[in-house]
């Protein structure tokens, strides 16, 4: 009986190891993928104070950008949700020599009245950063213009600064329930084996008094 209590203990010690072992290299993975930009890093937010720091966010894999005190023009370009209804609205830059499409909740920039503000200034915002070739496609060929000629003629960046598409409150709080979950998990299993050496080694010192 004593052999079976001890045996069962190993493998449970075993099962608790290669839990703990399988956990920590999930935590590992999670902190890779967010330190090497291939997922959306809530964490890391670089501050826009010239034009140099959108380009150098968009080479580092920064998925956000903060930009504050900004002058937007509304482009009369927007964006539909899945009811056809207008849900965003496309800006562009005026404070940079290169100038940004960005996109901007409805809500956010719609008057007294309820129609859409022409030009925000003093704008604070956090965006994402991607590229959408549909939409230099759409203003391309509205300017009767191919794409590439559009982007170099008018001086118009590939990448979009996109507010309502950043979701980075709710990205924030699907990475710190992951973190929690795997780390309360791993304080778990260290304490039960904690427990289980402490239980083994009073078990020792009971046969070896018998």
């Amino acid at each position: 009986m004593k052999r079976t209590i001890k045996s069962d203990r190993t493998i449970s010690c075993q099962k608790y190891f290669l839990e703990l072992a399988g956990t920590s290299i999930l935590l590992i993975v999670a902190v890779v993928l967010l330190c090497s930009g291939m997922v959306l890093n809530p964490f890391r937010v670089a501050e826009v104070k010239r034009e140099e720091d959108i380009k150098k966010a968009y080479q580092k894999h920064i998925s956000y950008v903060k930009m504050t005190n900004q002058t937007l023009v509304f482009t009369r370009y927007y964006k539909m949700d899945s009811k056809g209804k207008a849900a965003y609205n496309c800006y562009m830059t005026t404070g940079f020599d290169t100038r940004y499409f960005v996109f901007i909740p409805v809500e956010g920039t719609a008057d007294k009245d309820g129609k859409t503000i022409e030009k925000i200034s003093n704008c604070d915002l956090v965006g994402r950063l991607c590229k959408d070739k549909r939409l230099m496609d759409t203003v391309a060929s509205d300017y009767k213009v191919t794409t590439e000629h559009f982007i170099e003629e008018c001086s118009v960046s590939q990448i979009i600064i996109d507010e309502a598409g950043a979701k980075r409150k709710e990205v924030l709080i699907i990475w710190i329930a992951l973190f929690g979950l795997l780390s309360s998990y791993i304080l778990y299993v260290l304490v039960v084996l904690f427990v289980n050496r402490g239980m083994g080694g009073k078990q020792n010192e009971k046969s070896k008094e018998q």
